[in-house]
């Protein structure tokens, strides 16, 4: 079992795992003069998240906040213009997970050590068992700083099961052998990732550094390359690539250019 760095994981992930509906809830409700709290109080007002009583609705605006309203609150920027634009939800949950997985590095290396591990060998299920080994070696190489009780950590191993399920990454079912999905990562989610990059004022070849690509069983620089050209060829933008430097000629000048793109069907 691979672990990527030394990271210390959280049992953050018991306020919830993918929280699909949640989000779109929380997204319709948001807008960029709400801060966490104002977002809390107006979702318990609203009974926007449904059957869910105040102090679980805390919770999950506490989770929604730590996942999308950082960076300037540019990821809610994001998702809500996308969702407003009608993009299917199949593309958006794929950025969902790279949200989440972002935050929660528990999730993201369970994602790459474990799950593509499987992928790779061609296992058909991936178990709860697999989780409860990944979180023992997790304590034995330090990711885990104290030992967590067998309560939380079965709460966390049912968690990224269904944080898999949830970004369909693993079929719907409810049985602790869950089938593996054959996932690839959207063209969708390979132009917005490289722009988020760009855009955020790092080097053309950063993109191919992103961890991100990662979670999609994308594992070298070619790869990346190749998921690029699939998803631009000449229209987006125009790669040039000398084996050691990227050089990429954008097209859209912001990412709000992208997203109103996205929005008029032109991508």
């Amino acid at each position: 079992m691979k672990f990527l760095e030394q990271k210390t994981y959280t049992t953050g992930l018991i306020k919830g795992s993918g929280l699909i509906d949640e989000t779109l809830s929380l997204i319709e409700l948001w807008e960029p003069e709400i801060d966490g709290r104002k977002l809390a109080n107006l979702t318990i007002e609203r009974n926007a998240v449904s059957k869910a009583t105040a102090r679980r609705t805390k919770d999950i605006v506490s989770e929604f906040s730590h996942r999308y309203l950082v960076n300037g609150c540019k990821p809610a920027l994001y998702l809500k213009a996308l969702l407003q634009s009608g993009v299917p939800l199949n593309q958006i949950k794929q950025l969902l997970a790279v949200y989440t997985s972002r935050v929660h590095p528990i999730l993201y290396d369970f994602i790459v050590s474990v799950y593509w591990d499987r992928v790779r060998n061609n296992h058909e299920y991936i178990e709860n068992s697999d989780a409860r080994r990944f979180l023992d070696q997790a304590f034995l190489n330090g990711n885990i700083e104290s030992r967590w009780s067998d309560e939380v950590i079965k709460k966390i191993s049912t968690r990224l099961l269904t944080c898999l399920r949830d970004f369909n990454f693993i079929a719907s079912d409810t049985t602790q052998k869950r089938q593996i999905v054959s996932i690839s990562i959207l063209p969708f989610t390979t132009l917005f990732l490289a722009h988020e990059i760009h855009f955020s004022g790092f080097s053309d070849n950063s993109i191919l550094e992103s961890s991100d690509w990662a979670l999609f069983g994308i594992s070298d620089r070619g790869e990346v390359i190749s998921e690029l050209r699939k998803a631009s060829g000449d229209r987006v933008f125009i790669l040039q690539d000398s084996g050691d430097l990227l050089r990429i000629s954008w097209k859209y000048s912001s990412m709000e250019e992208l997203l109103n793109a996205f929005t008029r069907r032109e991508l």
